[in-house]
C-alpha cells in the first residue's frame, strides 16, 4: 500500500487556496455581479442612482436575508456522533 504525504507548508497553502476560492465564489462574485447589474440595468431603466461595491454588498446581504426569512432557503447544520 502506498502512502501519500504532503509537506505542511503545501497543505496550509492548499487549505488557504480552498478557503479563498470559496469566499470568492460565495461572497465576492455575487456582489460584483449585483453591482454591475444594478449600475447597468436598474439605474438605466428607472433612473435610480448608481451604487458602489459596499452598497452592493449591503444589497446582497438584504437579498440573502429576504430569501431566508421567506423560507425559500433553509440553512441547517447537523452533527452526528460516530461510534
Amino acid at each position: 500500500m502506498r502512502t501519500f504525504s504532503l509537506h505542511p507548508v503545501v497543505l496550509i497553502a492548499l487549505i488557504a487556496f480552498v478557503i479563498v476560492t470559496s469566499l470568492l465564489l460565495l461572497v465576492v462574485a455575487p456582489i460584483v455581479l449585483l453591482n454591475w447589474f444594478w449600475n447597468a440595468v436598474i439605474s438605466g431603466l428607472s433612473g435610480l442612482p448608481l451604487i458602489g461595491v459596499f452598497q452592493a454588498g449591503l444589497l446582497y446581504v438584504a437579498l440573502i436575508c429576504l430569501l431566508y426569512i421567506s423560507d425559500l432557503v433553509h440553512i441547517e447544520f447537523k452533527a452526528e456522533k460516530i461510534n
